[in-house]
């Protein structure tokens, strides 16, 4: 059996380069650790782009830009589901260009923020998803669902959840909807 060669100083205390090697490596695994807890999850793949995601409840829901080329329309689709990929609802089932599925609108709240809404409605039980971002006051997102003759139901994302990126889709055809079916 091979004698314990460990670095020493001549006082018997661990060496000042092994202590220093414990110490990088410890910082390096906890930056791995936290960089994986806090990048956000969605239900969209790697090859479409991510307009809106976040955790609400016990649901990861996204809406997620497919591939198009060109001139071709803007094509959207909403995913909810559980963390571990199992798929509960898409809307449009079938893609299809956004023009024909969702409603958006945004409104500024000052030169430093404000809202986008997204809406589509599956079945008669209308979806909005929304985010809100301002320099001063933060953020926050969610969607409503309102079933009729139902008081609708708002689930708030959590806040290092969200990737918020309706703004970027402000440029596409898409229906408007009306201020007061804003939801903040």
């Amino acid at each position: 059996m091979m004698p314990n060669k460990s670095i020493e100083r001549t006082d018997g205390k661990p060496a000042l380069a092994m202590f220093k090697l414990q110490y990088i490596a410890a910082i390096i695994a906890t930056l791995v650790c936290a960089d994986a807890l806090a990048t956000p999850r969605s239900q969209c793949s790697r090859d479409e782009t991510v307009v809106f995601s976040c955790t609400a409840g016990r649901r990861i829901v996204s809406v997620c830009k497919l591939p198009s080329s060109g001139d071709a329309p803007l094509i959207l689709q909403y995913r909810a589901g559980r963390p571990n990929g199992a798929l509960e609802l898409v809307f449009p089932q079938v893609a299809s260009p956004a023009a024909r599925n969702f409603r958006y609108r945004t409104e500024g709240r000052s030169a430093k923020g404000g809202i986008a809404n997204l809406q589509f409605e599956n079945r008669g039980t209308t979806y909005t998803i929304f985010g809100f971002k301002h320099t001063s006051e933060g953020r926050y997102a969610g969607i409503q669902i309102t079933v009729p003759s139902s008081q609708p139901v708002r689930l708030m994302c959590r806040d290092a959840s969200i990737v918020d990126n309706l703004y970027d889709i402000a440029d596409h055809d898409l229906s408007p909807l009306s201020s007061d079916e804003m939801v903040e």
